[in-house]
């Protein structure tokens, strides 16, 4: 008995894993939410980097 119980659990928690890699579970979709998000916050940051860094070369090479 003991040992039926057991397969089903790990067979269950399989079907979960699965759903859980191919983004169909609740817990895979705000995951992937969330790492849209981050992603695109650490784009704009980049780009804010990159156009600080760009005035501050022009703003030296105009006082050369």
């Amino acid at each position: 008995m003991c040992c039926r119980e057991e397969l089903q659990k790990q067979q269950a928690a399989a079907r979960y894993r699965k759903l859980h890699a191919e983004g169909k579970t609740e817990e895979a979709q705000s995951d992937l939410a969330r790492l849209a998000l981050v992603r695109k916050q650490r784009e704009e940051a980049a780009r804010r980097r990159e156009e600080e860094l760009k005035g501050q070369f022009s703003v030296i090479a105009d006082s050369n």
